[in-house]
């Protein structure tokens, strides 16, 4: 058998003040098919043992001895890898030990789960923590840096930049959260809002009782309503869900289509980095697209197929395709030429189309290049477009309404598989 190779190492650190520092024994070695390494019983204080099986049909036991050594039996089929470290405690009882293990934190960063870890939501990097900080200095200390006020321009947050709210919205709130209100003989609330709060109060009761799992149907008839008056093609309440903002619609069908690390999700560079961080959330792989800064920012179908081409290579099976039309952070509106080039890729390669298309109302060259959903493109090209899959994303946090802090969004799904 050969010996397993010994590390001493001495830990000058996390002990208690008037104990000298503990020492510690480690040791490494492959379990498969060997005799296992047994420590002398007389040095071993404590000791962790790690089982990893390699078969996950295999079954492993384990019965710890403190202070005897290990006890263990497997099946012929399991190969082991065995990490043992012991620990030589000098002038500490067992008690302390214990008392120090449970006061220790569970919840670190080491314990958390990887995917976690591996998150970088980087709208709210370094950039804006350093905003966070001079904020704060400013406020201690107003005359401490050459300039008065910070304004954060990471993400698209309106009224932050003083865009007023729009009083029928406010007032209409007000009225269904507080409906004491709609008896005030006070001319504070208009008309207009005082009627569309009693319907809404006639439809659902109270603001604070749980609504439909989708959300409160009138308000989901009032989207539809919406999204075919913008289009011109009709739109069913039941396949619309109402979400807390855009952000939570995305990440819930990104976690639905991602089953295992596998699975890419096809995203523009530059994107917004919702979508990186979700699908490093979810364990699955980016599979980045590049818009091309001479061309306004577009999209070309070359590169499309470049990037999935790499990605099946790779052995990614593709599923979505993630358009943010009109782009964020890069403003462009994407042409109906364009877009129907999009449209004929997703059905030819069988990915389902993400339209994430929050910023509708906020165009720079509306007559121009004017924005034009995708649900609009798709129901344009006729029946043999009729099982063409596509889940579109809209929020109230944009454009003339800028409620971000209010948290209102929804994605519609448009011949996605009922089940």
């Amino acid at each position: 058998m050969v010996r397993p190779q010994l590390q001493r190492r001495t830990i000058r650190s996390q002990h208690p003040p008037g104990y000298k520092p503990l020492n510690f024994l480690q040791i490494d070695c492959d379990m498969s098919g060997k005799k296992p390494f047994k420590p002398k019983p007389e040095i071993v204080a404590e000791f962790i043992v790690q089982l990893k099986e390699s078969n996950s049909d295999a079954s492993a036991y384990l019965t710890v001895y403190p202070f005897q050594g290990l006890d263990w039996a497997t099946t012929s089929q399991v190969n082991l890898i065995l990490r043992v470290t012991m620990v030589q405690v000098e002038e500490k009882s067992i008690e302390m030990q214990r008392t120090a293990k449970q006061a220790s934190k569970v919840l670190r960063v080491e314990s958390m789960q990887k995917d976690i870890v591996r998150v970088e939501y980087a709208v709210r990097g370094e950039i804006a923590i350093r905003a966070e900080e001079l904020r704060k200095q400013l406020s201690v200390s107003p005359n401490s840096l050459p300039f008065t006020r910070i304004t954060n321009c990471n993400i698209g947050n309106p009224q932050q930049l003083a865009q007023r709210p729009i009083t029928f919205f406010r007032q209409v709130a007000a009225l269904v959260d507080y409906p004491d209100l709609l008896r005030s003989e006070s001319d504070l609330f208009k008309p207009d809002a005082r009627e569309r709060a009693a319907k809404y109060l006639a439809a659902i009761g109270s603001a604070g009782a749980y609504s439909h799992s989708q959300g409160v149907p009138i308000v989901r008839r009032e989207v539809a309503d919406f999204i075919e008056k913008r289009d011109g093609f009709a739109a069913d309440p039941e396949n619309i869900f109402l979400t807390a903002g855009a952000s939570p619609a995305v990440q819930l069908v990104l976690n639905s289509l991602i089953s295992h690390p596998k699975v890419g999700i096809m995203i523009p560079i530059p994107q917004y980095p919702l979508y990186t961080a979700s699908i490093a959330l979810f364990n699955g792989t980016a599979v980045p697209y590049y818009l091309d800064e001479a061309k306004n920012w577009g999209l070309s179908k070359e590169e499309l197929a470049r990037s999935l081409s790499k990605a099946r290579s790779e052995g990614v099976e593709v599923r979505a395709l993630c358009i943010i039309n009109p782009g964020n952070p890069t403003g462009q509106c994407l042409s109906l030429e364009n877009m129907n080039e999009v449209v004929e890729f997703c059905k030819k390669e069988n990915i389902v189309l993400l339209a994430d298309e929050v910023y509708q109302t906020n165009i720079y060259k509306p007559a121009e290049r004017p924005f034009h959903s995708f649900k609009k493109v798709v129901k344009s090209k006729g029946p043999e477009y009729d099982n063409f899959e596509l889940i579109s994303f809209h929020s109230v946090s944009k454009g003339m309404v800028g409620e971000c802090g209010r948290r209102g969004g929804y994605f519609e799904c448009t011949n996605i598989d009922p089940e």
